[in-house]
């Protein structure tokens, strides 16, 4: 991987070689990794490196060995002061070494890169990736769950292109099967004709409301089942009647969940349906039969045997002939491989679904269709209620578009009681903003694989580890910069203080922050950066004067706050975070 412009990581390189000197002056063919050196905390340097493995290979105490590397280390310093830079002083802490940095000239080194367009960023693409996140059922409304699951699979997205990687964003809208076909049923008997004109309902919404109907149903007639299954055969069978009436619902789903992606800031490059790639499924399954790849069972059903890996037989095609959800999910795999040719496929599904992904992708090597290597099951925990997890055939689910509605009504009394002059327009455009980053910070800031229980309330909240909070910081330097009248990018760089040493230092963190979090699909990493550099800026500019400070103080303080926002900013857009100007 080509290098960022990255001061940090150039300061690492240097305490590297300074220390692999040292150990050559003290006889040691031994070589420091940069790999190994990480920020020190702030009491004890800047760089801090264990000296445990180079210890224990000269058979030393570690402590003992780490004061007499800092020895040669200094002395390396003292005769060759410009060939380290920017390695000002190593001292030996217990087993650690210890390196402050040239805080003048590293301020000025990340001031400068932070600038710079491409920042914790790669230019050139090497690779291809499709991501496919989401893609959501056509029978009934996006929920808490999906919004987890967008916001993953958009920031990865963003991560993976911020590291060099071509990405193409993709949705399969699975709009066939028997539980659309329970909607549908359920709409054809109790729905009356109605629309979401009629029923004053988000047509995605009233899709939604027929499956829980049949759930509900079911409850007390059983039959319905079989009858559901009686539809699919049918409706797979190309029945004109059951064709139309799923068109209508289908078309009611998918331009309701567009509208709440749209609202939300997520998008695709390309959506496929399983409606147009499950015959594919079929015929790709017939084919491999005929090779001899697959098995029928007696019944009739066409199978995949795993008995030699101490799985379950899967079902490819029912005794009936019908496909399963895994038929399609084969021909759309080959599909999307003949067509965008990526290096990678990644799915952004679910934990409870590892276990599917792993006969998925084992059946795809089988049938040559890709390797193991070129297919990634990038999983996430669920999203529970307080009483428990999301059924959403229940409805006890958290739909998507009311939890926007009630953060944006939280966010639009806050502005109201902090800019009652607002409009009632720029109130709302503001509070839908706010509303995005409470969500989105909220559902990041977790890692992926654990579970997150949604507090609404504390998502929403302008002070803590929000994203409100995030935004508000942004704003709150702006409203500096603007009373400013001037951003001061090309002014003096001094000598920081503490304060403007640990912004300084956040700035550094950057290209490795989304190096680390590309590299454990983790975009936690980011959210956790991100507030880190709020905190750090907020305790500067509460302590250190800007406006009101000497002229050149001022100047280069305005120029740390400006390239910080820049800084926190291009963050934020990695996790899919709009900013404001004004809160």
């Amino acid at each position: 991987m080509a290098k960022r412009n990255d001061p940090l990581l150039t300061a690492k390189e240097s305490f590297a070689s300074l220390l692999t000197a040292a150990l050559s002056d003290m006889g040691v063919d031994g070589v420091a990794r940069d790999t190994e050196i990480n920020l020190a905390e702030a009491t004890h340097g800047d760089l801090a490196y264990p000296a445990h493995r180079l210890a224990k290979t000269a058979g030393q105490n570690p402590a003992a060995y780490a004061t007499l590397l800092a020895e040669a280390c200094q002395k390396r310093i003292s005769t060759e002061p410009q060939t380290y830079t920017p390695i000002h002083t190593v001292q030996a802490t217990g087993p650690y070494l210890n390196a402050e940095l040239e805080r003048l000239l590293f301020a000025e080194q990340v001031t400068a890169a932070a600038l710079t367009k491409n920042f914790g960023r790669e230019v050139k693409a090497k690779k291809k990736y499709l991501l496919e996140y989401v893609s959501p059922n056509t029978n009934k409304p996006l929920h808490l769950g999906h919004l987890r699951n967008a916001a993953l699979g958009w920031s990865i997205g963003e991560l993976f292109k911020a590291s060099g990687i071509e990405v193409v964003r993709a949705q399969v809208v699975n709009d066939r099967g028997i539980h659309i076909m329970q909607s549908l049923l359920a709409y054809e008997r109790w729905g009356k004709d109605e629309t979401p004109e009629s029923a004053d309902l988000k047509s995605d919404h009233l899709v939604g409301k027929y499956y829980v109907r049949f759930s509900n149903e079911l409850k007390e007639n059983p039959m319905l089942a079989d009858e559901a299954q009686e539809y699919l055969t049918r409706w797979e069978e190309g029945d004109k009647k059951m064709h139309a009436l799923w068109k209508m619902l289908n078309e009611w789903a998918t331009t309701g969940h567009q509208t709440t992606y749209q609202r939300f800031g997520v998008s695709f490059d390309r959506t496929d349906f399983e409606s147009d790639i499950f015959e594919n499924g079929k015929a790709l399954v017939t084919e491999a039969l005929e090779k001899g790849l697959v098995k029928k069972r007696d019944d009739g059903a066409v199978i995949m045997e795993f008995k030699d890996q101490g799985m379950e037989d899967k079902v490819l095609l029912r005794a009936n002939g019908t496909s399963v959800y895994i038929t399609q999910d084969l021909a759309l795999a080959k599909k999307r491989i003949e067509e965008e040719h990526p290096d990678v496929m990644c799915y952004v599904v679910a934990e409870e679904q590892h276990y599917q992904f792993q006969v998925l992708f084992t059946i795809l090597e089988r049938l040559g269709i890709a390797t193991k290597e070129q297919l990634v099951h990038l999983s996430y925990n669920l999203v529970v209620l307080p009483e428990g997890r999301m059924k959403s055939r229940e409805g006890t689910v958290v739909d998507a578009d009311a939890l926007l509605d009630e953060l944006a009504n939280l966010a639009e009394q806050e502005l109201t009681t902090r800019q009652s002059e607002l409009s009632a327009k720029e109130k709302k455009r503001r509070a839908e903003i706010i509303a995005n980053a409470a969500v989105k910070f909220y559902l990041l800031n977790v890692r992926p694989k654990v579970t997150i229980q949604f507090d609404p309330k504390a998502s929403i909240a302008f002070t803590g580890k929000t994203g409100p909070y995030l935004l508000y910081t942004i704003a709150r330097i702006k409203t500096i910069l603007r009373k400013a009248e001037t951003t001061e990018l090309k002014a003096k760089v001094l000598d920081p203080t503490e304060k403007e040493w640990q912004v300084v230092r956040e700035l550094a963190r950057l290209p490795a922050v989304v190096s680390i979090a590309t590299q454990t699909t983790d975009p936690s990493v980011v959210a956790e950066y991100a507030y880190d550099l709020a905190r750090a800026l907020t305790a500067f500019y509460e302590t250190d004067r800007v406006l009101t400070a000497e002229p050149s103080v001022r100047n280069w303080r305005l120029r740390l706050l400006s390239t910080s926002i820049a800084t926190l900013t291009s963050t934020l857009s990695l996790l899919g975070i709009t900013t404001l100007d004004e809160m």
